[in-house]
């Protein structure tokens, strides 16, 4: 992670040097030593200093979410087709790959073969790449933000993912009570041990009646 961001901070500000004859010149005016010909704010620098963080942040690429968010979701509004054309398709594996995100070579060969690619599958492969395989073994906030991204694509169609709200039990207040009773009932090892099980979990807001909806895990 430290890698990618510094890859990304690097191609952001690399035309930026500052010899170190002009860093003294600006800490001397800013502390009100020898006045430069345009003497600069404090204020200002300071401005001027987190504008470039955060335009190199902004590019940061951490993992598959950040290529759907950044790149796939923003190209899958442009048509309403339900897939990306080969070109389309060649154009998200490329910045992937320009941010160090790379899918296994299976399904990329599987996704070349194919030519054009259904939109919201080339999604949940990049997702998968940082989340797990099973997206029923994502919290449920991610699972929220993939349903989020479908409904986009697909807005007449119910989506029942959601997350909980205040005075809802929590995704770990939840799974802490159900090991607890899985524990009382049957005893042995820890149930919530990721390397021995694989966890799934659920919220869902399921719309009953006109006058009543359903929340639960």
């Amino acid at each position: 992670m430290h890698n990618r961001i510094q890859r990304a901070i690097d191609s952001n500000l690399s035309g930026l040097y500052v010899t170190p004859g002009s860093r003294a010149r600006i800490l001397s005016s800013i502390q009100g030593g020898q006045p430069m010909k345009k003497k600069l704010s404090l204020a200002l620098v300071t401005a001027l200093s987190a504008l470039l963080v955060t335009a190199a942040l902004a590019a940061v690429i951490l993992g598959g979410k950040d290529i759907v968010d950044q790149k796939i979701s923003p190209m899958a509004q442009n048509s309403a087709s339900q897939r990306f054309t080969k070109e389309e398709v060649e154009d998200i594996l490329a910045f992937a790959q320009k941010h160090g995100i790379q899918l296994d070579d299976n399904a990329v060969r599987r996704i070349r073969d194919q030519g054009s690619y259904f939109k919201e599958e080339l999604a949940l492969l990049f997702a998968k790449e940082q989340l797990g395989f099973y997206p029923g073994t994502w919290d449920v906030a991610d699972q929220y933000w993939y349903a989020q991204f479908w409904q986009q694509l697909h807005p007449d169609l119910l989506v029942e993912s959601t997350v909980p709200q205040e005075g809802e039990l929590t995704q770990d207040e939840i799974e802490q009570r159900a090991a607890q009773y899985i524990k009382g009932q049957h005893g042995g090892p820890d149930v919530l041990d990721k390397a021995r099980y694989r966890i799934s979990r659920s919220f869902t807001e399921v719309k009953q009646t006109p006058w009543y909806t359903q929340r639960q895990w």
